[in-house]
């Protein structure tokens, strides 16, 4: 007898892919004087349904550099670095080794020593050279700037100048990459100091101007866009002096799409003797679009507190959504409203020793107090005396003898019979003389 099997195995799939770098714990008052990509490229085998999952995933390899001293590192890069799912081997890593090298750091103030090139035009004389600020604090290796005596500007031309102006120029970022958004704060416009013929510079004061950033192949992450003067496309004899902000500190994030619910926030609680009875969203849930890191395990979107302490009926409220100062954005501008439900708050209170007396025809009654429990609002209740209250036995008509009759009570408006204890009384009606 023979016995055959077949195993379905998955095909093996490689792939390369580029998996960012986070340097943590740098030691204190050092810094890292390498040049460290923003990631390594791995390549991997395994599983093609594991692969494609990878390739769907944010990745990002920690490198740990605590407990580590001045000087060069090299920092192997092993399969054993990786946390990749059981399957999945790596075969290949680059650049590997890392090869870190880190310094001992010093802070400096140092006078700036503006270095100009060429003269004015005929005519004209330079009167002064100032910089502003005239020193500035710098940070790096101790090795480099301990001796530093000033720090000099990038040479500056004034062969042309006669005139220096600051003008505005519009930022305007375009190409975005789909499925990416801006979470850094970025300034509408730069200042930009601006050096040349008079004539040229009061036509560019009559000019709206613009810059355009352009964000085309951008990965996600933080990116340092510098402002240098052949950024602009100014005539010619105009000389960009200098740039603020500068440089432009962009950072970029993946984002997604979810849709949450809405959790009305109230402040303050309803005057006495009102109470909330409901509270509802309208709608009731909203769609978001933001950065995956930020949204991705929020639970819900809380409004902005509303206010309630003066309110005493059911009101609709205009509400805004509290963001927290996360980067979201609404995918439809739909007005969000919140319906508030207040009613008199409704208590049960007890009153002992309530008189019972006969109604229409004089009786003995046995039982000569009852007690009741009351139902209403708040206000009315908490005034309610015993002596306010009234029971009675209706005796109108009854046949000399004994009687077990049912207890009656008259109650103010919006005021409810909840018990009467006893529920009915023995009543004797004697025979008329």
């Amino acid at each position: 007898m023979s016995l055959w099997f077949a195993v379905g195995v998955e095909e093996p799939t490689e792939t390369t892919l580029a998996v960012p770098l986070e340097m943590v714990n740098l030691p204190q008052g050092m810094m890292i004087i390498s040049e460290i990509p923003p990631s390594v490229q791995v390549r991997l085998m395994g599983p093609g349904s594991v692969i494609r999952k990878l390739t769907q995933t944010r990745l990002a390899q920690t490198i740990d550099l605590a407990g580590f001293k001045r000087g060069r590192h090299s920092i192997a890069l092993t399969p054993k670095s990786f946390n990749f799912p059981r399957g999945v081997q790596v075969i290949r890593v680059q650049p590997n080794p890392l090869n870190v090298n880190l310094a001992i750091t010093m802070v400096r103030t140092l006078q700036i020593h503006p270095i100009l090139e060429g003269s004015p035009p005929e005519g004209y004389e330079i009167v002064s050279v100032k910089a502003r600020p005239s020193q500035i604090s710098i940070k790096g290796p101790s090795s480099e700037i301990a001796d530093l005596k000033f720090l000099p500007t990038m040479p500056l031309d004034v062969s042309q100048v006669t005139a220096p102006i600051t003008l505005a120029a519009d930022l305007e970022m375009v190409n975005l990459p789909q499925g990416m958004m801006i979470i850094s704060e970025i300034p509408p416009s730069v200042q930009v100091r601006l050096m040349g013929p008079g004539s040229v510079i009061r036509k560019l004061t009559q000019t709206r101007l613009a810059q355009t950033i352009d964000l085309a192949g951008f990965k996600r992450g933080r990116h340092s866009i510098a402002l240098t003067p052949k950024s602009f496309n100014f005539p010619r004899g105009v000389q960009v002096i200098r740039v603020q902000p500068n440089p432009l500190n962009v950072n970029l994030a993946i984002t997604m799409v979810r849709t949450l619910q809405i959790h009305p926030i109230l402040e303050g609680s309803p005057p006495e003797g009102y109470e909330i009875v409901s509270v509802k969203a309208r709608p009731s849930q909203i769609s978001i679009k933001g950065p995956s890191s930020e949204i991705a395990d929020l639970k819900f979107l809380p409004t902005m507190p509303l206010d309630v302490s003066q309110v005493t009926a059911p009101i609709t409220l205009a509400a805004e959504l509290d963001f927290k100062n996360l980067h979201l954005a609404l995918m439809n501008q739909t007005p969000v409203l919140v319906d508030v439900n207040v009613a008199p708050k409704i208590i049960t209170r007890t009153f002992p020793g309530v008189v019972v007396a006969a109604d229409s025809q004089k009786a003995r009654l046995r039982t000569s107090h009852v007690t009741l429990t009351l139902r209403g609002p708040l206000l009315q209740m908490k005034d309610l005396k015993t002596g306010d209250l009234k029971a009675t036995v209706v005796t109108g008509n009854l046949a000399p003898g004994r009687h077990q009759l049912e207890v009656s009570v008259s109650l103010p408006p919006d005021i409810t019979l909840v018990s009467v204890q006893p529920a009915t009384v023995n009543a004797w009606v004697g025979k008329s003389p």
